[in-house]
């Protein structure tokens, strides 16, 4: 029998544990057999050593029922419930009203961008005209134009710090709440 053959009858007796469990007790049991592995040890002698599927099964399961559980079935506890509304209102609350505010202060920063740019655009039409044109009129439309495109640079850059912050902001309060 291989290894893998083994393993899968171990597997299939372990069906009773939680997913978790199970591939728990198989790493462990690879673990061994690599161990055994690195010392010379051939695939033959590692599954004689390491007993028939079905024992360590038995072995598995019967750790399992000896040992206490900690795990809590429930939600939370009166003490973690309590715990989480101070956090809230004591750190929760401020640093996320900050966060909220920079967001938003960097949006309108991108807005900033696009009324410098609608005004470079109106800036390199209107000044020709209200000159009269000439080389001075041609320097105008420069100006507006790069003025335009100092402003696009601006929004583009904004908007994408404020749609990266606004998405890191999401994933702080997720992580803050998030039941381990």
């Amino acid at each position: 029998m291989t290894y893998k053959k083994w393993e899968r009858r171990l597997k299939s007796r372990l069906h009773s544990l939680s997913r978790d469990e199970r591939d728990r007790a198989l790493e462990y049991y690879r673990e061994m057999r690599d161990e055994m592995s690195f010392n010379g040890k051939s695939e033959e002698k590692i599954i004689a050593e390491l007993g028939s599927p079905e024992s360590c099964a038995r072995s598995v399961l019967a750790d399992r029922e000896t040992q206490p559980t900690t795990r809590k079935k429930g939600g939370y506890s009166f003490a973690e419930v309590i715990g989480l509304i101070f956090f809230t209102i004591i750190l929760v609350v401020p640093l996320s009203a900050v966060l909220i505010s920079v967001i938003v202060a960097m949006g309108a920063c991108s807005l900033v961008g696009v009324a410098a740019s609608l005004g470079g655009i109106a800036f390199a039409i209107g000044y020709p005209i209200y000159i009269g044109g000439g080389t001075i009129g041609i320097a105008g439309i420069g100006l507006g134009i790069a003025a335009s495109g100092v402003g696009l640079l601006l929004f583009v850059g904004f908007a994408l710090v404020t749609k990266y912050a606004a998405i890191l902001f999401g994933k702080f309060i997720r992580a803050i709440y998030k039941r381990r």
